[in-house]
């Protein structure tokens, strides 16, 4: 039986000698280089999302800061709406109520009208623009939606400036307040003005085109200083000044600072009826003077 041939054991490695061996070693040095790895991709991942939760911070914080100011401009709002709601309560016979009594009156008030008309007719003899007034007809009232209208006919004889004046006056019948001698697009204008200058004044804006137009044309500067105290910009002014020039202000300003004016106070005239003219026709007469004959609708409830 031959004896089998053994291979000399392989010598133990210098840096091994004299150490013992752990055949886990290996597994656990890879453990914590892999556990290493994924704490290092977590905290990278982590810094991504902080990154970009702060970007998105960042991109929010003008809307943010808006939110203080938003809320002040609300609270002004809402002290304007209280603020107009008080002084309308304390005011005597308030635009409401004189336009349902005179401007769209319940039923016919043909007396009124009548005085009007004499009194326009009056006033244009004295400045020597009308000679003749005619008979006025007025016909039965029609339904015209929730109103009823009357057809009103009158003829004068005037010079080309007492032509204008009339038609003036007809068109300021049925003017309450400031405001209804301005149109919808000059309202805009002014609060916009307003809410550039001083968007606390809009209840002072307010109050200034519900005044009685009448009272402010006889007294103008009273109405405007208390104005000129919350808008001093020369934007507003100069923005008032040309709307004022532009609309029923200037004829109803040379108008009503005569004795008409005074007249239709004294005479309970004002405000007047609303009319509005449906039609109306000129002829030139051989002296200079125009006959006008104009058809009229006078509104009632």
């Amino acid at each position: 039986m031959s004896t089998p041939i053994i291979p000399p054991a392989e010598p133990i490695r210098p840096w091994l000698q004299g150490r013992p061996i752990h055949p886990w070693r290996h597994f656990s040095t890879l453990g914590l280089f892999a556990a290493g790895s994924s704490m290092l991709l977590v905290a990278g991942l982590l810094m991504t999302a902080h990154a970009f939760v702060f970007y998105h911070m960042e991109a929010a914080l003008p809307a943010a800061a808006r939110i203080p100011s938003m809320e002040a401009r609300l609270a002004i709002l809402r002290e304007q709406v209280e603020v107009s709601e008080l002084y309308a309560s304390l005011q005597p016979g308030s635009p409401t109520e004189q336009l349902h009594v005179f401007v769209i009156p319940e039923g016919p008030k043909p007396e009124r009208l009548l005085s009007y008309l004499e009194l326009i007719g009056e006033h244009l003899r004295r400045r020597q623009s009308l000679r003749s007034l005619s008979a006025v007809e007025i016909g039965d009232k029609v339904a015209e939606g929730s109103l009823f209208r009357e057809p009103v006919t009158v003829t004068v004889e005037v010079t080309e400036q007492g032509m204008r004046d009339f038609l003036t006056l007809i068109e300021l019948a049925g003017v309450l307040t400031i405001g209804d001698a301005l149109t919808q697009e000059e309202q805009d204008q002014l609060l916009r003005k307003t809410e550039e200058g001083n968007p606390a004044g809009v209840v002072t804006l307010g109050q200034f085109l519900a005044t009685d137009f009448l009272a402010y044309l006889r007294e103008p500067r009273t109405f405007e200083d208390r104005l000129h105290k919350f808008f001093s910009s020369e934007d507003f002014q100069e923005t008032l000044q040309n709307i004022k020039a532009a609309s029923l202000f200037r004829h109803g300003q040379e108008l009503f600072q005569t004795p008409l004016g005074r007249a239709l106070e004294q005479e309970k005239l004002w405000p007047m009826q609303f009319l509005s003219t449906s039609d109306a026709s000129v002829q030139e007469m051989t002296d200079g003077w125009h006959k006008l004959s104009v058809k009229l609708s006078a509104y009632s409830r």
